[in-house]
């Protein structure tokens, strides 16, 4: 409310706020109302990984920037979403693909960073390829829109994947 009360500014300075800043606060309440459940368990494990994806948000758009340490923020969904087929040599086999292809494209492209890379690899050991792939598809698709409308500029990717992230565990059926 204050930001559209302030339009957009600052009370003290006057300066502009980036609307990035009220869209994660409106995004934590829409995730909060759909994730609450009778279950403290569940609630909990949802609450840490809303907290965590917005931490590594804020910091990517912030100072493009991500702290790995604070990936480990992604693991209690191990202990709640459904991994069909989960095994350890699998899982290694996929990450180190994963893993080469991207830092390949990093390589080439010197437009995916570190951050980013860590992140898409800790999906997938959440969640799987599948997973990965829709999660990269969705917030690459998500930050396409900025890209458009900032030419030229360099955007971060977290926020995007992060939504991304949010929207498919949401809204999509496993």
């Amino acid at each position: 409310m204050g930001f559209i009360i302030q339009r957009g500014r600052c009370h003290w300075c006057g300066t502009q706020i980036s609307a990035f800043f009220p869209l994660s606060e409106l995004m934590i309440i829409l995730v909060t109302a759909k994730t609450f459940t009778s279950s403290w368990y569940h609630n909990l494990i949802f609450t840490i990984v809303i907290l965590t994806l917005l931490y590594l948000s804020t910091t990517d758009f912030v100072s493009q920037v991500i702290y790995p340490i604070a990936l480990i923020g992604l693991l209690p969904l191990l202990l709640v979403l459904p991994r069909h087929s989960f095994s350890i040599g699998k899982v290694v086999v996929e990450l180190v693909i994963m893993g080469f292809f991207f830092f390949g494209l990093q390589h080439i492209t010197k437009g995916l960073g570190t951050g980013d890379i860590e992140f898409i690899l800790m999906t997938d050991l959440i969640g799987g390829w599948e997973l990965t792939a829709q999660i990269v598809l969705i917030g690459c698709l998500l930050t396409l829109i900025p890209a458009l409308i900032k030419r030229n500029s360099k955007l971060p990717l977290i926020p995007g994947l992060a939504l991304g992230f949010i929207l498919r565990l949401l809204f999509c059926s496993n």
